[in-house]
């Protein structure tokens, strides 16, 4: 059986020109998702081995800012991914290697 969750949302990241589209299963915690994202920002542009993450453009600009583009309760994680998916279809995001999820 899947898991659902009771709180979950998808967000964008916006730097400079740049958008970056998202979930998460903690809505609440959206600032603490962006630290997690400039986190991993800093550990790729200190060369630590960590890959390059679809997010890393956003983050070239000091003005990054997150926001909730749509909320959900009792939702799949399989159901989520798609409604994620969606809007990185629909928006014109840098999200190019998740466009491939179904």
């Amino acid at each position: 059986m899947e898991k659902v969750y009771d709180n979950a949302c998808i967000y964008v990241l916006e730097g400079g020109p740049h958008l970056y589209v998202g979930c998460t299963r903690r809505p609440h915690a959206l600032k603490q998702r962006l630290a997690e994202h400039r986190y991993n920002y800093a550990c790729f542009k200190s060369n630590t081995g960590r890959p390059l993450n679809c997010s890393v453009p956003c983050f070239e600009y000091d003005d990054v800012s997150i926001r909730p583009i749509e909320s959900h309760s009792n939702i799949t994680s399989k159901n989520l991914q798609a409604r994620e998916t969606f809007f990185i279809n629909k928006l014109k995001c840098i999200n190019i290697q998740q466009k491939r999820r179904v």
